[in-house]
């Protein structure tokens, strides 16, 4: 009967996750607010005017999980996908496949993150779609993420290779990039590989997962005057000792992702009621 067990208990995440669904009104909405593009707020407690739709003919990219409705932005992220996908396409490492960046109004996510509320975040996979696959619209919906880390022997796996690395680096070049959250294990991998111009490691930050992904997040556009900046980042490559306390760190309860629709900016009930 564990087979029953299994059903059942899927089913009722699946209820639970409708159920979240339809108490969050950011959910609710299917299409962006209008007016001039705005990033309100801070990226975890923000919401998105203006905001632009990922095409789904973009060269060199292909939107996961579009049954989620949150491959929404500011227009500059929007843009910088674009140029990341003929980049990495040009280069010959495959199509890059992209998961949340926000809803259509931006706003606290029901379920899975606690930023990705002012259009300024995505998530973006390490692995590559091989040039000339192709995934049906139900493969992109239930597609599992492929892990790229062997946390407990802090390695990388087998799969990880120089696609993966330009996808960091590339990303993190970028004059508009504020940070890329990975995984402490492949920033170790990046402060040993990296030659040359090694600055763009700064922006590169060791997070808790991030095992499968890559989290790019753009600095407020001069354009949004309520977009709310994170502090500067520190100085140097955060290599050596910053970064070993990352590998020999556990994850506390209070460190784990909620999401929260608390402290919003008063101007985020106009973005949501236009």
């Amino acid at each position: 009967m564990r087979w029953f067990h299994l059903l059942a208990m899927a089913w009722l995440a699946a209820m639970n996750a409708q159920a979240r669904d339809t108490l969050n009104p950011w959910a609710k909405a299917v299409r962006p607010a209008p007016g001039v593009a705005q990033a309100i707020g801070n990226y975890a407690a923000g919401c998105l005017q203006g905001g632009q739709a990922l095409p789904s003919t973009a060269t060199g990219l292909l939107a996961m999980r579009p049954k989620r409705n949150r491959h929404y932005g500011h227009p500059l992220i929007i843009a910088l996908l674009q140029e990341l996908g003929r980049e990495i396409s040009a280069a010959g490492h495959g199509v890059v496949l992209v998961g949340d960046i926000a809803m259509p109004r931006g706003g606290p996510m029901p379920t899975y993150h606690v930023s990705h509320q002012s259009g300024l975040d995505v998530d973006i996979w390490f692995e590559l779609l091989p040039h000339g696959s192709q995934l049906t619209v139900a493969e992109r919906n239930t597609k599992s993420l492929l892990s790229f880390v062997d946390w407990p022997n802090k390695t990388l796996l087998p799969a990880w290779g120089k696609a993966q690395t330009a996808l960091i680096e590339l990303s993190a070049k970028k004059p508009q990039v504020e940070r890329v959250f990975v995984s402490a294990v492949v920033k170790q991998h990046l402060c040993t590989v990296a030659r040359g111009d090694r600055s763009w490691l700064r922006k590169v930050r060791p997070w808790w997962g991030h095992r499968d992904h890559l989290h790019v997040r753009l600095a407020c556009p001069e354009t949004s005057p309520h977009c709310k900046a994170q502090r500067p980042l520190p100085p140097g490559e955060g290599c050596g000792k910053a970064l070993d306390w990352w590998l020999g760190a556990k994850r506390s309860k209070s460190s784990s992702s909620k999401s929260s629709s608390a402290r919003l900016p008063a101007l985020c009930k106009s973005v949501l009621t236009k």
